[in-house]
């Protein structure tokens, strides 16, 4: 799930937390070393990439990324 996201935000009807996310704060919570490369990757996305439908913005996402590096021990 974590290789399939992708910078440019889909479309995604906004009821809570977006799949994405999930996925991103569930491998900081398990200290997945595992996924470091991909959420590198990840965390270097443009926060202003932006959905047209929703107006939704990848400044979460990448704040996310961050967060479980950090929990990882990986940064």
């Amino acid at each position: 799930m974590v290789r399939a996201i992708s910078q440019q935000p889909v479309e995604e009807y906004p009821a809570g937390v977006y799949t994405d996310e999930m996925v991103v704060w569930q491998l900081g919570e398990f200290h997945e070393a595992r996924a470091a490369d991909e959420l590198r990757r990840i965390a270097a996305f443009s926060p202003d990439a932006l959905s047209v439908r929703f107006g939704r913005t990848r400044e979460e996402l990448v704040a996310a990324a961050s967060e479980a590096l950090a929990k990882i021990g990986v940064g």
